[in-house]
């Protein structure tokens, strides 16, 4: 009977050891899904900030480490962990002093690490991943890193951009830097991924046309190659048969001078044209020296007339020039001929018997915005005789010969070849002037052959016209300035490279006021962005590295790049 009792009580002592271990178990598995749930819930948490903080604190690079580090704490308090627990380490991976450079405290990688303390509420856990060690009833830190890049720091760069490239072939840069331009143009090719980025092709000075852009052609074009993917195989080596990378190639020196405003406005024209909706757009510039042109007062050529035809009423014989008057067009050659000129020898320039003849269809076009200083008409002619007063008079139409201008005169005209010019620079005969006015269609000149004699013969080699006028820019570098700012507030970013601009005597000489007194330097540190898209090099370096550089820094952004244990 003993014994039965004995038994039962080592069995009630059995289930409480067995009730106990169950409640270990219980509470084992409770912390499992609620402690180390809680604990992972944060743990994500955590590598959420530092990435965001990493990312964010990359863009500041490569040029501004403490903004970075600033950035990342900013970042990650924004993400809710404590910012006092970031931990801020940089390092290159690049081996471009341009791109990273910690000599001068320049890098392009950052790491960030950060701390949350995770509270826990049923039972220890041992040396969870991602804790800072054994963890205890209590708090468990939880330590997470990650790191950001920007720039050249590995991998392919894959952020959509378009780009318009502007190269400098004016006569100042020889076979050696042209050679350098275009190997650097064709860097930034091979740099790019044709199945991101697309690239335009400016150049100073202008070519003929698109289908020739490497010969000089003013009036001409400044960007002969619209925004492109073609320039590559689809194994990332350069296409050759693109027009682009054969255009690169073809560059050759001008003997333009250096018009830094009218490439970049073409630029800015092309991205607002064609460049796509939400992508980042960039020009790329690169000059040797300060601009020159556009002059703030400039002059067109001469320019030759097109079309032609006599008076036919109220004027002389009603025939003009009534042989050949189409010489009169060109320079040289033969001459139009005004025979027995006239029906009675007045001398007024507005007599009805005199012979007359219309000139038109002279091709000028002036930059827009551009106000009309002065005009001054050409002609080369000579007389059958000496004898007597003899001129010609000529006057000027802005609406199709509808209305003319007071007529001015040569002056006595001999047997000789003689030139003589009428009206010049601060002549606007008699009347404001719009650029519209002096387009086909409108203009005209009027030629009056006055003789002393009706048996006298005017002989015509040419009458021209060129036009003096105001641009409307201020000056060349003022000009080029102009255009950059209107580029950075559509949120172009503007990369500048000077190539020996640091070279005495490469100044603003042709500006006055403000940018009279500067120099190719620093009108190039004012087009850029900012100060970290600005690039001296010395003339005759390579220039490859800074494309390969400025390529990467467009089209890479801001990435995650592994951590580096510590």
């Amino acid at each position: 009977m003993r014994g039965g009792k004995t038994d039962r009580r080592g069995q009630k002592g059995q289930a409480l050891v067995l009730g106990v271990l169950a409640m270990v178990v219980l509470f084992g598995f409770t912390a499992l899904a609620v402690d180390v749930g809680f604990f992972l819930r944060h743990r994500a948490l955590v590598q959420q900030a530092v990435d965001a903080a990493a990312l964010a604190a990359a863009q500041e690079l490569p040029d501004d480490a403490t903004a970075a580090e600033q950035m990342a704490r900013d970042y990650a308090q924004k993400n809710g962990v404590d910012p006092s627990t970031i931990q801020v380490s940089f390092r290159c991976t690049s081996t471009f002093t341009i791109a990273c450079d910690p000599a001068t405290d320049k890098w392009d990688t950052i790491q960030v690490s950060g701390q949350l303390d995770v509270p826990f509420f049923f039972a220890p856990v041992l040396a969870v991943s991602g804790a800072s060690g054994n963890c205890f009833l209590s708090t468990c830190p939880v330590v997470n890193s990650a790191a950001g890049c920007k720039g050249l720091c590995g991998g392919d760069p894959t952020v959509p951009v378009d780009v318009v490239l502007v190269l400098d072939r004016t006569g100042s840069m020889s076979d050696g830097d042209m050679d350098n331009a275009k190997n650097a143009g064709n860097t930034l090719l091979d740099t790019f991924n044709a199945q991101y980025h697309r690239v335009g092709l400016a150049v100073l000075g202008a070519g003929v046309s698109e289908a020739n852009p490497c010969d000089d052609g003013l009036p001409g074009v400044w960007l002969p190659d619209h925004l492109v993917d073609d320039y590559q195989y689809s194994d990332g080596s350069l296409n050759f048969g693109s027009k682009i990378v054969s255009d690169i190639d073809c560059l050759d020196q001008s003997s333009q001078g250096t018009n830094l405003g009218d490439p970049m406005a073409a630029a800015i024209a092309e991205l607002q044209a064609n460049g796509r909706a939400d992508t980042k757009w960039g020009i790329v510039l690169l000059t040797d020296g300060a601009a020159n042109e556009p002059l703030a007062t400039d002059v067109t050529g001469w320019h030759n007339c097109g079309s032609h035809d006599a008076v036919t009423s109220s004027s002389g014989d009603n025939n003009g020039y009534e042989s050949l008057d189409y010489q009169a067009c060109v320079n040289g050659g033969d001459y139009a001929r005004d025979i027995n000129s006239g029906t009675n020898t007045n001398s007024s320039c507005g007599n009805s018997g005199k012979d007359r003849h219309r000139f038109y269809n002279y091709g000028i076009s002036l930059p827009a915005g551009a106000t009309v200083t002065g005009i001054q008409v050409r002609t080369d002619a000579r007389l059958n005789t000496s004898s007597g007063t003899n001129e010609i008079c000529a006057e000027l139409s802005w609406d199709g010969g509808a209305t003319w201008t007071s007529a001015k005169d040569t002056g006595d005209i001999s047997s000789s070849w003689t030139t003589d010019y009428m009206g010049a620079d601060g002549d606007t005969w008699g009347r404001s002037w719009t650029p519209a006015e002096l387009a086909d269609g409108n203009f005209q000149i009027r030629l009056t052959d006055v003789g002393a004699s009706t048996s006298n013969d005017f002989f015509l080699d040419w009458v021209t016209v060129r036009v003096y006028y105001d641009n409307g820019t201020g000056g060349p570098c003022q000009y080029a300035a102009e255009q950059a700012d209107l580029a950075k507030a559509l949120d172009i970013e503007v990369y500048t490279i000077g190539y020996g601009v640091d070279d005495a005597g490469n100044d603003c000489i042709e500006d006055t006021g403000f940018w009279g007194t500067q120099d190719a330097e620093a009108l190039l540190a004012y087009m850029a962005t900012d100060e970290f898209h600005f690039f001296q090099e010395t003339q005759g370096a390579d220039l490859a590295p800074i494309f390969q550089v400025i390529a990467q820094q467009l089209a890479g952004g801001s990435r995650l790049v592994p951590t580096l244990q510590n």
